[in-house]
Formats: C-alpha cells, sequence, structure tokens
C-alpha cells in the first residue's frame, strides 16, 4: 500500500465482527501512510468511531439483519429480508459512487457490505465465505454462483485466512471458487490480538455476545441462568451493546470493551464462551485460547459448520443453544 493512497474503508455491520476484524487492517493501511476515511452504520459505527476518534466517518443505509426465535424462523426471515437487503445495496452503492466522485478516493475496501464499489475506483471485497455452505449440496452450488455474481462487481477479494487447506480457519468455506472472474487474495487471519499471557483467573467463565437480535438476547438470557444456578462459580459477560441490566451477584457485567480490555479479560477466564463467528474465532486463535465453547446462532449454517469445523481443535469444543447442553458444560468447570 503506497503512502499517497486515500481509502474509503466500508464496514458491514452486523455484530461486531467485521469491524472489530477490520481494526487491525486499518491500522496497517495507516501505518503505510494512507489516508482512510470509514464508512457504515449502527453499532460498528460506535465502535470504529471510539477506536478511530481522529479519522472521517460516513454513515451508510442499515441492512437491519435480525434473526428469528429459532432455527427455522432464522432461514425465514434471512430469505425474507433479502429484498430489502437488495434495495440497501443499491443506495450504498450510489453513495460509494458519489463519495469516491467528490473526494477523490483511489481505493475503496469493503468488509461484507455488497453495495460498496465504485465503477471509477479499485474496489476490494473482503470475505472468508467464497463457497457458502448451507447444508444441501445443490443449495451451497447455487450460494456459490450468487455469492461470486456479487464479488464480480469488484476488482479483487481478500480471504482473511490462510493459504494452505491443513492451516485453514475457515475450511470449505474459503476453498476457490470456480465462478470467480477476479483475483483472490489470502491475507491471512485478521485480529487485534495477539498470543495472551496467563493471567491469575478472576472468572471461572467469560461469555462474549455479538450479533443481531433477537438471538443476541435469547444467548444472554440462557447464559445468565446457568451462571445464576452456578453461585459460587464466578462469571464475565460483554454483552456487545450498550445499555445495563440487571445480573447476579457471581455475574461481571460489561457493554462493549475496547481490544486491549476485552484481552486482558479473556487472558483472566478459564473458559471463553462465544458464537461461531469468525471474526471471534480469528481472535481466539491468535491469542492461543485453548478452553473455549463455541454456540453456533440456529439457522445461521456458516456458524454450525465453522464449529463443527473447529471442534476439537486445541480443546474447542461446541454447543447447541439450549439449556440442557450449555448445563453440562457449565457444570464441568
Amino acid at each position: 500500500m503506497s503512502k499517497g493512497e486515500k481509502i474509503l474503508y466500508c464496514v458491514l455491520n452486523w455484530g461486531l465482527g467485521h469491524a472489530t476484524r477490520s481494526e487491525p487492517l486499518i491500522r496497517k493501511l495507516l501505518a503505510s501512510g494512507a489516508s482512510v476515511e470509514l464508512a457504515s452504520d449502527g453499532n460498528a459505527l460506535l465502535y470504529l468511531r471510539n477506536a478511530f476518534p481522529g479519522l472521517l466517518f460516513h454513515e451508510l443505509p442499515s441492512y437491519n439483519i435480525r434473526y428469528g426465535k429459532n432455527a427455522a424462523a432464522t432461514t425465514a426471515r434471512l430469505l425474507w429480508q433479502m429484498l430489502p437487503a437488495h434495495t440497501v445495496r443499491r443506495r450504498e452503492q450510489q453513495m460509494c459512487e458519489k463519495l469516491c466522485s467528490e473526494k477523490g478516493f483511489t481505493q475503496l475496501i469493503s468488509d461484507g457490505r455488497f453495495g460498496c464499489y465504485s465503477h471509477k475506483t479499485f474496489s476490494v471485497y473482503i470475505t472468508h465465505q467464497l463457497c457458502p455452505q448451507t447444508g444441501n449440496v445443490w443449495a451451497n452450488l447455487m450460494a456459490r454462483r450468487m455469492h461470486a455474481r456479487i464479488m464480480n462487481r469488484f476488482d479483487e477479494v481478500w480471504v482473511p485466512d490462510h493459504t494452505e487447506p491443513h492451516k485453514s480457519l475457515s475450511g470449505k468455506l474459503s476453498a476457490p471458487n470456480l465462478f470467480l472472474e477476479i483475483p483472490v487474495r489470502y491475507i491471512g487471519p485478521l485480529s487485534r490480538f495477539g498470543s495472551i499471557e496467563p493471567q491469575p483467573q478472576r472468572f471461572d467463565a467469560l461469555a462474549v455476545l455479538s450479533g443481531p437480535e433477537p438471538q443476541r438476547s435469547i444467548l444472554e438470557r440462557l447464559l445468565l441462568k446457568q451462571m445464576t444456578q452456578l453461585p459460587d462459580k464466578k462469571f464475565a459477560l460483554v454483552r456487545g451493546v450498550a445499555g445495563e441490566m440487571a445480573v447476579p451477584p457471581n455475574v461481571q457485567l460489561y457493554q462493549m470493551l475496547q481490544g486491549s480490555e476485552l484481552l486482558e479479560l479473556i487472558s483472566s477466564a478459564k473458559l471463553v464462551v462465544c458464537r461461531s463467528g469468525y471474526s471471534g474465532i480469528m481472535d481466539l486463535y491468535a491469542m492461543q485460547k485453548e478452553q473455549v465453547l463455541l454456540v453456533p446462532t440456529p439457522g445461521q449454517y456458516e456458524q454450525v459448520y465453522l464449529a463443527q469445523y473447529l471442534q476439537g481443535r486445541a480443546g474447542w469444543k461446541m454447543s447447541r443453544q439450549n439449556s440442557q447442553e450449555l448445563n453440562r458444560c457449565f457444570t464441568d468447570l
């Protein structure tokens, strides 16, 4: 990346994962001497504002993605929201064209935002899902073609994973997509963190929540139920959203934490419980955290696949989102 680059960096607001994994790349671009402006919406925009208070920001239209209350409802909701998402994609594409024309950006980078590209500016799309997994062979093929059609609107794709299949954190998700017509670069996992030094254990378990509602809140309630039933254990809960709530005395509550604060918290917890979103997985891999419980969002097959794929790696485990399985994991502490 040359010193004279002027970059518009756009981030998807789907939980905080896209924002947190973009942070180290943004810092690298700034360190190279590039000029960077950021664009997002919602909690992702709030996180980036806190992480980069000196940069200029642009607010993009929101996809307003919401999950259902169970797996079937989540799948149905995601399909139902495809048409409104297409409208948002067109709006953000128009905004990006206008910004690139008015401000003279030399490069546009989009982490997960389908419409953030320009016909006149070199545009990069960041994703670990070259080949989305659905649980069905024919649906996988259709999803692969559809995603390639979106990615081919860009000039290049960057994949935050290892090139070597045996080192891959995302498995089949980042395998080559034969429908792609543009160059693909594997840039290695992205994380705000490095390996962590052992710290005195303050918590038996730390739960880090993320992702769209209502599934974030559903898991929060399930975890708090288990924590309440184990008053002799100490827990920490990072909600990933703003706002206070009542918790039992053995639970330390946090809202949204910046990198150094979260790193310290994870290093002092025996077990980390989190969604199997790819950004969180990259962070825990970078930290070399050995005791991890992945709880995939019901109906989000990418997370189900990643949890199954990584189960058994360096002490990592998977639990479905129900009281019985979570209870077994917590009573083993």
